[in-house]
């Protein structure tokens, strides 16, 4: 068992947030995204408890992972 960890690339609000990671629990093949502070600072400042986000994840040219995080109207 273990944790492999590795960049997300996070877009949102026409910004971009290299800072966030996800981790993948080896395990049990389940995965856990850690938000870099401008993503986090970014949900405070514009979300309350009952808001809902779009998340959508992208496979990009590099196979690598990206998210865009959207509000919900």
């Amino acid at each position: 068992t273990g944790v492999q960890t590795c960049a997300l690339p996070i877009s949102f609000d026409d910004q971009y947030d290299k800072d966030s990671a996800v981790w993948r629990l080896s395990h049990n093949d389940q995965a856990r995204v850690m938000l870099g502070p401008i993503v986090r600072e970014w949900f405070v400042d514009n979300f309350e408890p009952d808001d809902k986000v779009q998340v959508t994840a992208s496979k990009r040219e590099d196979n690598k992972i990206e998210l865009r995080l959207e509000a919900v109207e």
